[in-house]
């Protein structure tokens, strides 16, 4: 915009020229004609100053107008407030700025208008005809000029409306000018001689007239110019140029009219000229007495210099503040739009923008530290977003307590941050770890005291030859190992980009082995004390064309990550219900099934109905089908997860706690869960010959499912010795490769038969 502003002022100025050197020539030429060209002359350049006016009023609408659309401002009272308040202290020679609604309501207004006395401007009668014109214009409207009583000002109002980008008006930006400081904006400087009369064509009201004092404003700013003068002006057109009034503006726009005629109001004889300023829409009118005549033809050309001298220095000071205003205005922008606005923490803009900087002037290697606070979203979701924003600015605080390491600290989004370092990668380590420290120090919010982890991925990079994206997405690796532990750091290592892209391709490939016919299931086969078959529980593989056999520990855990666990798991239900089915009626036998169900699973609304369906379809009585769950279920909404098992129990269907012990075990699970079996699990069993506690906490976990009534199950029984012990410790059933190990169901069958198992 300051190119313009620029381009457009060299324009007056060379405009304003030719018309001093015009003025000049016809001196010479006639007295008389030299009067006119300097009237001519006068009201061109007065009409080029109000243009040039109007034009840089209409461009700061256009921009307040863009800063209001931004991101939807303009429905924020309280920052539209603010922005109109910022923009006329940079404008002060305006009368103020407000927001309309398309119905004439106020939205917001600048400070220094009295918000209890703005009036609808739809509904007032002096604004109504020139506001919804603004409505139907895509250029700023010139209204009529009126009393404000909310600046207890005669003001001259300007008005643009706002588009959105289908073209619908969502509001008007309005301002003004004072009548009293018109001078400024007009660039004519009131005398007793001459005088300035801006008439709006639409309604032939007085816009401005340079010879009335306030005094005088109600009875001529309130009424129409009279039917005799407009008739006066009409003849004196019609009789020159051969067209009426009406017509100038098609057939003569921007053209002036020079003419003599008396004055109906004074009675005096007058000289004057006419234009009609096709872009505002506005009569632009400078008479004064013809016996001024014999006067200026002494002094005209000192005084066209002396005019075009004061224009163009009120140009020229106009163009060089708009000129420092906008330069201001792009340092504040560049700045936020490189800052992080709650934090002033420098933003990822930045860094990508100046980030090449950095490792061009350096040949050492970078670090990049990526950190991530732990559990940040349960404090943003239980005590506010106000609470979090306070906590992301007191880590930011800390974190800047660092910068004597580093060349950028940067909010990278949300809870994340990104601190870049040069020559520091023998100490970065120990570095994140006492960023972990510092963080860890509890914060005092609001008289609550608040402590958070962070965890930190490190990437290094040789300065000249790294780039930011590499050390970003290696960062961001080593931050998603480390967030596994929790406040922990984690250097990114080529074993880390390995595990990665096999975690990629796993997900690349386990979106289509349902349908690739990839997912099969073994089943282990359950004993009891007599060594007869209880059941099998059902295990799944997954044989890979390109990967190969993946096992289950890898794919199930990516599964429930990528949210696939809920579909492979109904894969895996239907599939291990109608093979075991066929199995079952192929050999005339009744086993039970067991089933593992994903918590995942458990989240899905029509899970119970899906698996209450398979097993339907099967033909396996309910009574024979166990679903086993772990104690991570009790980690989403108890109280849902809880009323889907109670469905299952009234449906026949055996609930049983796996991996009892390993995880967020408590006795408390025994009571509030409606389970039937709990299993033991491996790593219990493993050292029960060996370990006196591992022994004698499996016997306590078995007498304790007695006293509940729970079958005991025991997993990874491998040894006599170790079926032996259990047994003698009165635990129901078995499982485990002293037994068999996982079948496929042909292998299944033959176990079966083998062994007689009635």
């Amino acid at each position: 915009m300051n190119k313009n502003i620029w381009t457009v002022y060299y324009l007056i100025l060379v405009i304003s020229a030719i018309g001093l050197l015009g003025a000049s020539y016809a001196k010479f030429s006639s007295v008389h004609q030299y009067f006119y060209a300097e009237n001519e002359a006068s009201i061109k350049l007065l009409t080029k100053s109000i243009e040039s006016s109007l034009t840089e009023n209409e461009l700061l609408l256009d921009i307040l107008g863009s800063r209001l659309l931004e991101n939807n401002l303009y429905q924020d009272t309280q920052k539209t407030h603010q922005l109109l308040k910022q923009t006329l202290a940079t404008k002060p020679s305006l009368a103020g700025f407000g927001l309309i609604d398309p119905n004439g309501n106020f939205i917001s207004a600048s400070g220094n208008i009295n918000a209890s006395l703005l009036p609808n401007l739809l509904n007032a009668k002096i604004s109504r005809e020139d506001f919804q014109k603004t409505l139907n214009s895509h250029n700023m409207v010139i209204g009529r000029s009126y009393f404000f009583a909310a600046l207890d000002s005669w003001v001259v109002p300007l008005r643009k409306a706002l588009r959105d980008s289908n073209g619908n008006v969502i509001a008007v930006i309005g301002t003004g000018v004072k009548l009293k400081d018109i001078s400024r904006f007009t660039g004519f400087t009131k005398n007793e001689n001459k005088i300035l009369t801006v008439i709006n064509p639409n309604n032939y009201y007085r816009v401005f007239s340079s010879d009335l004092d306030p005094s005088q404003y109600q009875e001529a700013y309130s009424q129409p110019l009279p039917r005799k003068i407009l008739k006066s002006l009409n003849d004196l057109v019609v009789e020159k140029y051969k067209i009426t009034l009406n017509d100038v503006p098609n057939k003569m726009p921007d053209i002036p009219m020079n003419g003599e005629n008396y004055d109906s109001l004074t009675g005096t004889h007058v000289i004057g000229s006419l234009l009609y300023n096709s872009k505002y829409n506005l009569w632009i009118v400078l008479k004064e007495p013809s016996s001024q005549i014999r006067n200026q033809l002494i002094g005209a050309l000192s005084l066209y210099l002396f005019i075009f001298l004061v224009i163009h220095l009120t140009l020229l000071w106009m163009v060089k503040r708009i000129h420092r205003n906008e330069s201001q205005a792009r340092e504040t922008l560049e700045y936020q739009a490189e800052h992080d606005s709650l934090t002033a923490l420098h933003n990822r803009n930045y860094l990508e923008k100046h980030f090449s900087e950095l490792i061009q002037s350096t040949d050492e290697e970078i670090s990049l530290l990526f950190v991530d606070l732990d559990n940040f979203k349960h404090i943003n979701d239980t005590f506010g977003h106000s609470t979090g924003d306070k906590l992301l600015t007191l880590v930011a605080q800390r974190l800047d307590s660092f910068a004597r390491y580093s060349q950028h600290i940067i909010r990278f989004g949300g809870d994340e941050f990104v601190i870049v370092m040069k020559g520091q990668s023998h100490h970065d380590f120990d570095i994140a770890k006492q960023i972990i420290e510092t963080i860890a120090v509890s914060y005092l919010i609001d008289d609550l005291s608040f402590t958070i982890g962070a965890s930190v991925g490190i990437a290094r990079g040789k300065g000249g030859s790294c780039s930011l994206n590499h050390l970003l997405s290696h960062a961001d690796l080593a931050l998603y190992q480390a967030k596994t532990r929790k406040n922990w750091v984690e250097v990114f290592s080529d074993e880390l980009e390995l595990k990665s892209q096999k975690t990629a391709a796993i997900e690349h490939h386990l979106r289509s082995a349902i349908e690739e016919n990839e997912i099969y299931l073994n089943y282990q086969p359950q004993l009891n004390n007599q060594t007869e078959l209880h059941g099998v529980e059902c295990l799944v593989r997954w044989q890979n064309s390109s990967l190969g056999f993946v096992p289950p520990d890898e794919f199930i855990k990516i599964a429930e990550e990528m949210g696939f666990m809920p579909t492979l798991g109904h894969h895996i239900t239907r599939l291990a219900l109608t093979e075991m089915a066929q199995l079952q009626k192929h050999l005339n036998k009744r086993f039970h099934i067991s089933i593992n169900a994903s918590i995942k699973q458990f989240m899905q609304e029509q899970f119970f109905d899906d698996f209450m369906d398979c097993v339907t379809k099967s033909g396996i009585p309910p009574k024979y089908i166990t679903i086993e769950v772990t104690e991570s279920i009790l980690i989403e909404d108890v109280n849902f997860i809880l009323s889907i098992l109670d469905q299952f129990r009234r449906k026949g269907i055996a609930i049983s706690l796996d991996d009892f012990g390993t995880g967020y075990s408590s006795l408390s699970l025994l009571r509030e869960l409606p389970i039937q079996e709990l299993k033991i699990d491996k790593v219990f069993v493993d050292d029960i010959l060996d370990d006196s506690k591992d022994a004698s906490l499996v016997k306590n976990i078995i007498n304790i499912a007695n006293e509940f009534d729970i079958v005991t199950l025991a997993e990874g029984v491998e040894t006599v010795e170790q079926f032996n012990k259990l047994r003698a410790y009165e635990c129901d059933l078995y499982q485990g490769y002293y037994f068999s190990k996982p079948l496929a169901v042909k292998d299944l069958e033959k176990y079966i038969e083998k062994h007689n198992i009635v």
